[in-house]
């Protein structure tokens, strides 16, 4: 499982950034309030996130979701483990 990455972005979109981390791209979306902390960072930027990797068998495709704070990852965790409510 992926918990954490850093490397280098080298793209960003509206909802999503690629990160080069070891010779791989990862897309990884970003919640509204971290995207708002990538405002000024170009390509070759080095970034980290903290990652909550999701997948299911309603969702079979896996997906990352970073975030600046480990604090962040548990709240939107926590958040998501109500039945009704989905990443």
């Amino acid at each position: 499982m992926i918990g954490y990455l850093k490397g280098v972005l080298l793209k960003k979109e509206e909802d999503r950034v690629l990160l080069l981390a070891g010779h791989v791209g990862y897309e990884i979306f970003l919640p509204a309030v971290v995207m708002e902390t990538l405002e000024g960072k170009n390509p070759d930027d080095e970034l980290s996130f903290y990652i909550y990797y999701h997948q299911t068998e309603r969702q079979p495709k896996p997906v990352l979701i970073g975030f600046n704070l480990e604090v962040e990852k548990e709240f939107f965790q926590y958040f998501i483990s109500d039945e009704d409510i989905g990443p």
